[in-house]
């Protein structure tokens, strides 16, 4: 017997699309996926459950309330945040959505945090502050061998 195909939710949306922008048939895109024609016709006319819908509200506030916080916050802040607004759920909750909403380029994050003016640099940045530090340092002597 062969193994059971997972297929993610965003495949499922993408197949779906297809039949009904391209006119694809339902048979035919079910046997191009190898996938059983009833569990495609699920595909395109079940709909969504409630925690998808609510996940989708949800994760919308935690990528407000991270974006917000210029990408500083965790988990649990982010939480504190959510649960201010109203809406009722767990920590794990917050954490699996903020892997899913909020963005995961790391040059984008790094230079987000390192732009960003500091209370204990004199409201500089640390690029303006080591600038600073170089050109202090660099001011009084000359460089001698011997």
């Amino acid at each position: 017997m062969a193994a059971r195909r997972i297929f993610s939710r965003e495949f499922k949306l993408e197949a779906v699309k297809l039949v009904r922008e391209r006119g694809v048939t339902e048979a035919q895109a079910s046997r191009d996926l190898g996938v059983s024609r009833s569990g495609f016709y699920a595909w395109l006319n079940r709909p969504r459950c409630k925690r998808s819908l609510d996940d989708e509200v949800i994760g919308n506030q935690v990528r407000q309330s991270f974006l917000g916080s210029d990408r500083t916050y965790g988990a649990r802040r982010v939480w504190h945040d959510v649960l201010a607004l109203g809406q009722r759920c767990g920590l794990h909750r917050i954490e699996r959505l903020m892997r899913v909403h909020t963005p995961t380029d790391l040059a984008a994050v790094a230079f987000a945090l390192n732009t960003r003016p500091r209370k204990t640099l004199g409201w500089r940045t640390p690029a303006e502050a080591f600038d600073k530090l170089l050109r202090s340092v660099n001011r009084g002597y000359v460089a001698t061998t011997g």
